[in-house]
Protein backbone atom coordinates (compact mmCIF):
# COMPACT_ATOMS: atom_id res chain seq x y z
CA UNK A 1 0.00 0.00 0.00
CA UNK A 2 3.05 2.16 0.91
CA UNK A 3 5.54 1.42 -1.73
CA UNK A 4 7.46 0.06 0.75
CA UNK A 5 9.79 -2.73 -0.93
CA UNK A 6 9.80 -5.97 1.26
CA UNK A 7 13.46 -6.15 1.24
CA UNK A 8 13.41 -2.72 3.34
CA UNK A 9 14.13 -2.14 6.77
CA UNK A 10 11.56 -0.29 8.27
CA UNK A 11 11.00 1.70 11.58
CA UNK A 12 7.89 2.04 13.01
CA UNK A 13 6.87 5.25 15.23
CA UNK A 14 3.08 4.85 16.58
CA UNK A 15 3.01 8.40 18.78
CA UNK A 16 0.65 11.21 19.35
CA UNK A 17 2.48 14.64 18.17
CA UNK A 18 3.52 15.89 21.86
CA UNK A 19 6.14 16.96 23.42
CA UNK A 20 6.56 14.29 25.89
CA UNK A 21 7.14 11.75 23.01
CA UNK A 22 10.33 14.01 21.61
CA UNK A 23 9.22 13.46 17.86
CA UNK A 24 12.30 16.11 17.09
CA UNK A 25 14.84 13.26 18.34
CA UNK A 26 12.35 10.73 15.89
CA UNK A 27 13.03 13.19 13.43
CA UNK A 28 16.30 13.40 13.33
CA UNK A 29 17.27 10.03 14.72
CA UNK A 30 15.54 9.52 10.99
CA UNK A 31 17.29 12.10 9.30
CA UNK A 32 20.49 9.98 10.09
CA UNK A 33 18.88 6.85 9.63
CA UNK A 34 17.56 7.77 6.24
CA UNK A 35 21.03 8.77 4.90
CA UNK A 36 22.96 5.85 6.23
CA UNK A 37 20.70 3.51 4.88
CA UNK A 38 19.09 3.27 0.92
CA UNK A 39 16.63 0.72 1.95
CA UNK A 40 15.59 2.49 5.06
CA UNK A 41 11.85 3.68 5.45
CA UNK A 42 10.10 5.00 8.41
CA UNK A 43 6.52 4.52 9.30
CA UNK A 44 4.97 7.63 11.95
CA UNK A 45 1.82 6.99 12.37
CA UNK A 46 -0.38 8.69 15.45
CA UNK A 47 -2.74 11.34 16.28
CA UNK A 48 -0.70 14.42 14.18
CA UNK A 49 1.49 12.28 12.58
CA UNK A 50 0.19 13.59 9.15
CA UNK A 51 1.28 16.18 6.52
CA UNK A 52 -1.70 18.11 7.81
CA UNK A 53 0.30 19.08 11.13
CA UNK A 54 2.04 22.09 10.74
CA UNK A 55 4.60 21.71 13.81
CA UNK A 56 4.99 18.25 12.53
CA UNK A 57 6.05 19.78 8.67
CA UNK A 58 8.29 22.07 10.72
CA UNK A 59 10.11 19.68 12.57
CA UNK A 60 11.18 17.57 8.88
CA UNK A 61 12.12 20.72 7.31
CA UNK A 62 14.32 21.63 9.78
CA UNK A 63 16.19 18.09 9.81
CA UNK A 64 15.96 17.29 5.98
CA UNK A 65 16.36 20.80 4.48
CA UNK A 66 19.85 19.68 2.90
CA UNK A 67 18.52 16.31 1.95
CA UNK A 68 14.68 16.47 0.68
CA UNK A 69 15.35 13.59 -1.37
CA UNK A 70 15.59 11.55 2.15
CA UNK A 71 11.74 12.57 2.76
CA UNK A 72 10.31 10.52 0.23
CA UNK A 73 11.16 7.46 2.59
CA UNK A 74 9.32 8.87 5.78
CA UNK A 75 5.53 7.80 5.67
CA UNK A 76 3.17 9.69 7.18
CA UNK A 77 0.38 7.35 8.49
CA UNK A 78 -2.00 9.39 10.87
CA UNK A 79 -3.99 7.83 12.94
CA UNK A 80 -4.19 3.88 12.35
CA UNK A 81 -6.96 1.36 13.15
CA UNK A 82 -4.74 -1.29 11.93
CA UNK A 83 -1.46 -1.25 14.45
CA UNK A 84 -0.98 -5.01 13.72
CA UNK A 85 -0.21 -4.43 10.40
CA UNK A 86 1.71 -1.37 11.07
CA UNK A 87 4.02 -3.07 12.95
CA UNK A 88 4.11 -6.67 11.04
CA UNK A 89 5.91 -4.52 8.39
CA UNK A 90 8.34 -2.99 10.48
CA UNK A 91 11.71 -4.44 11.75
CA UNK A 92 12.04 -2.00 14.56
CA UNK A 93 9.63 -0.15 16.90
CA UNK A 94 10.71 2.99 18.47
CA UNK A 95 10.23 5.37 21.46
CA UNK A 96 12.01 8.75 21.90
CA UNK A 97 10.24 9.81 24.74
CA UNK A 98 11.68 12.11 26.86
CA UNK A 99 8.91 12.19 30.21
CA UNK A 100 5.71 10.87 31.21
CA UNK A 101 5.83 7.45 30.38
CA UNK A 102 4.64 4.38 32.10
CA UNK A 103 4.91 0.81 30.35
CA UNK A 104 4.62 2.58 26.69
CA UNK A 105 2.57 0.27 25.03
CA UNK A 106 4.21 0.37 21.25
CA UNK A 107 6.92 -1.12 22.42
CA UNK A 108 4.95 -4.39 23.58
CA UNK A 109 2.53 -4.36 20.79
CA UNK A 110 5.77 -3.69 18.68
CA UNK A 111 7.65 -6.33 20.07
CA UNK A 112 4.23 -8.66 20.08
CA UNK A 113 4.55 -8.73 16.50
CA UNK A 114 7.79 -9.23 15.76
CA UNK A 115 9.48 -5.87 15.87
CA UNK A 116 12.39 -5.35 17.94
CA UNK A 117 11.70 -2.58 20.28
CA UNK A 118 14.27 0.68 20.59
CA UNK A 119 13.78 2.93 23.35
CA UNK A 120 15.03 6.03 25.11
CA UNK A 121 15.44 5.14 29.01
CA UNK A 122 11.93 6.27 30.36
CA UNK A 123 9.55 5.17 32.45
CA UNK A 124 9.80 1.43 32.44
CA UNK A 125 10.70 1.09 29.53
CA UNK A 126 13.95 -0.21 30.30
CA UNK A 127 12.76 -3.08 31.61
CA UNK A 128 10.18 -4.05 29.02
CA UNK A 129 13.12 -3.99 25.99
CA UNK A 130 15.34 -6.26 28.56
CA UNK A 131 16.78 -9.41 26.31
CA UNK A 132 14.37 -8.30 23.64
CA UNK A 133 15.66 -4.82 22.14
CA UNK A 134 17.58 -2.27 23.38
CA UNK A 135 17.87 1.45 24.99
CA UNK A 136 19.57 4.08 23.49
CA UNK A 137 20.88 7.73 24.78
CA UNK A 138 18.94 10.72 23.85
CA UNK A 139 21.46 11.30 20.60
CA UNK A 140 19.90 10.88 17.01
CA UNK A 141 23.77 9.73 15.82
CA UNK A 142 23.09 6.68 19.23
CA UNK A 143 19.32 6.30 17.91
CA UNK A 144 20.48 5.53 14.69
CA UNK A 145 23.18 3.69 15.69
CA UNK A 146 20.67 1.10 17.82
CA UNK A 147 18.26 0.56 14.95
CA UNK A 148 20.56 -0.62 12.98
CA UNK A 149 21.76 -3.02 15.20
CA UNK A 150 18.36 -3.91 16.50
CA UNK A 151 17.30 -4.35 12.49
CA UNK A 152 20.50 -6.44 12.03
CA UNK A 153 19.53 -8.52 15.01
CA UNK A 154 15.83 -9.29 14.28
CA UNK A 155 16.57 -12.56 13.25
CA UNK A 156 18.66 -13.29 16.30
CA UNK A 157 16.20 -12.07 18.48
CA UNK A 158 13.13 -13.49 16.72
CA UNK A 159 12.93 -16.45 19.25
CA UNK A 160 13.02 -13.95 22.38
CA UNK A 161 10.55 -12.18 21.20
CA UNK A 162 8.52 -14.95 20.60
CA UNK A 163 9.29 -16.44 24.05
CA UNK A 164 8.37 -13.02 25.66
CA UNK A 165 5.15 -13.26 24.59
CA UNK A 166 3.24 -15.08 27.76
CA UNK A 167 5.35 -11.88 30.11
CA UNK A 168 2.95 -9.13 28.04
CA UNK A 169 -0.03 -11.47 27.68
CA UNK A 170 -3.86 -10.71 28.71
CA UNK A 171 -3.67 -13.69 30.50
CA UNK A 172 -0.87 -12.50 32.79
CA UNK A 173 -2.63 -9.42 33.03
CA UNK A 174 -5.81 -10.17 34.51
CA UNK A 175 -4.11 -12.56 36.72
CA UNK A 176 -1.57 -9.75 38.27
CA UNK A 177 -4.99 -7.86 38.65
CA UNK A 178 -6.35 -10.35 40.75
CA UNK A 179 -3.89 -11.04 42.71
CA UNK A 180 -3.87 -7.21 43.79
CA UNK A 181 -7.64 -7.16 43.53
CA UNK A 182 -7.49 -10.73 46.20
CA UNK A 183 -4.89 -8.71 48.53
CA UNK A 184 -6.64 -6.07 48.66
CA UNK A 185 -9.80 -7.67 49.83
CA UNK A 186 -8.02 -9.20 52.72
CA UNK A 187 -6.62 -5.97 53.96
CA UNK A 188 -2.84 -7.10 52.75
CA UNK A 189 -0.60 -4.98 51.99
CA UNK A 190 0.16 -4.50 48.23
CA UNK A 191 3.89 -4.50 47.07
CA UNK A 192 5.12 -1.63 44.56
CA UNK A 193 5.87 -2.61 41.49
CA UNK A 194 3.51 -6.11 41.16
CA UNK A 195 2.68 -6.98 37.55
Amino acid sequence: MLGVPPDSTVVAFAARYDEMKDVGLFVRSARAFLARNPSGHVLMCGAGMSPTNPALREDLRASFADRPDLLVRVHLLGVRRDMESVYGVADVVALTSSFGEAAPLCLIEGAMSGAVPVTTDVGDAASIVDGIGFVTPRDPAAVCAAWEEAARRRDELSLALLRSRPRFSHTRMIAAYSTVIERLHRGQRVPLGVR
